[in-house]
């Protein structure tokens, strides 16, 4: 059956989720018809998707009600959600529990999913595994599974925790029945070819990003003036690395700068401020900037010197991910300082003298690489002209695309 209609099912948002919107844009350009099937996520990102669904050629659909335009479903599936959670933890192994027990809006995807007849369908998170697997089962239809983390290690630092036994019950339930897997990491696809008993190893899809986002000119020579450091997530909370960039920094006599951009978990700031106060670090060299759209964090990210992929060993997924600040950084021309995770210390051997690796926990370490840039401004002009050079010469979306496009054109 040849693949013409494609829908893409997942519990983020467009705006949350750059990798199911880049998809979405290759499947579409490459002549096939795309819809994407999401869920609620954040207030912000409902206000974004409406801007960055202004140009495309794909349709989208919220699936399970948002707060603000469809209330009462919205909140009966938060209840659902929270009802599916103790009996699953009450009622171990019972298989409708457990996928009614990873997501808020599962069964709804589930019902989307089904409406939207398509020859294929492409999953992202678990919940979109669970409701692109049956909807596919309903439509006679391919499905394939895009695991941009590794899910059951990403729930809990503890393998035996009820929501890390919930998500490997998913994944061990529906990933083996996918016509293909692909994964954002070697280390990712190695594990679930374990986990799941594949016969083949997924295919990665690196969290890389189209070249015209990053910025038109080369990357700025290093200036004089403190040395810049840029961090970015969705939410700025514990347990990300931060810590010890603050630690870093102290080590540094005040000659680093830190700009994050994001929105702070409640709470997390002040406890963020505290220890600035209490390592000496000037509350002036640590600069909030707000949620920044995906599409504009490449551009964004070039204003600064450094940036820093700091992931922590806190859970299993921290050590196999390859995140899209990485990437990020080498497109937008910075000099990357990047925890030795065993993902990122094995594509840090691909980029020379692009990357500072240190250990997780190791503040020490960190602020050694930082001083070797503050004192060599050459060294950090090499740095930022190497990152910028790996990511037009292999990590882009423009090459990895193909990748995609090619496992959906073997499939018909």
């Amino acid at each position: 059956m040849a693949i013409k209609k494609i829908c893409l099912v997942t519990s983020g948002q467009p705006s949350t989720n750059p990798r199911v919107v880049q998809s979405a844009d290759a499947l579409c350009e490459a002549g096939y018809r795309v819809h994407v099937i999401a869920s609620y996520w954040a207030a912000w990102a409902e206000a974004a998707d409406k801007t960055l669904m202004a140009n495309r050629k794909w349709t989208f659909e919220y699936a399970g009600g948002t707060p603000g335009t469809a209330k009462i479903r919205y909140y009966r599936t938060r209840l659902r959600y929270k009802a599916a959670r103790v009996l699953a933890f009450w009622l171990p192994g019972v298989a409708a529990l457990e996928d009614a027990a990873i997501g808020r809006a599962t069964a709804d995807l589930e019902r989307a999913a089904v409406r939207n007849p398509a020859d294929l369908y492409i999953a992202h998170y678990l919940p979109g595994l669970v409701a692109a697997s049956k909807a596919a089962a309903r439509h006679g239809a391919r499905f394939g599974f895009d695991a941009e983390d590794f899910h059951s290690g990403q729930l809990s630092a503890d393998p035996g925790s009820p929501e890390a036994r919930w998500a490997a019950g998913v994944e061990k339930r529906y990933i083996p029945g996918c016509d293909f897997v692909t994964a954002s990491s070697p280390e990712i696809a190695g594990t679930y070819r374990d986990l799941c008993g594949l016969a083949a190893v997924p295919a990665v899809l690196l969290n890389v990003f189209p070249l015209a986002l990053g910025p038109q000119e080369p990357p700025l020579p290093a200036g004089r003036g403190p040395l810049t450091l840029f961090w970015f997530s969705q939410t700025i909370g514990e347990g990300r690395g931060l810590e010890d960039v603050i630690r870093a920094m102290a080590r540094l006599g005040g000659a680093a700068e830190l700009h994050i951009a994001g929105r702070f978990f409640p709470g997390y700031r002040e406890r963020l401020s505290a220890l600035v106060e209490s390592e000496g670090v000037d509350p002036s060299c640590v600069v909030p900037h707000g949620i920044v759209p995906p599409e504009d964090l490449a551009r964004f990210s070039a204003g600064w010197d450094v940036g820093l992929a700091a992931e922590t060993s806190n859970d299993r997924n921290r050590q196999l991910v390859l995140s899209n600040k990485l990437f990020t950084y080498l497109l937008a021309g910075n000099a990357v300082a990047a925890t030795s995770t065993s993902a990122q210390a094995a594509i840090a051997a691909t980029l020379g003298e692009a990357v500072w690796l240190y250990a997780p926990g190791d503040p020490s370490g960190l602020a050694e690489g930082l001083r070797r840039w503050m004192s060599d401004p050459e060294a950090l002009a090499r740095s930022r002209r190497a990152a910028r050079a790996a990511a037009e010469k292999i990590y882009n979306w423009d090459r990895e695309k193909e990748k995609l496009l090619a496992l959906v054109k073997g499939l018909g």
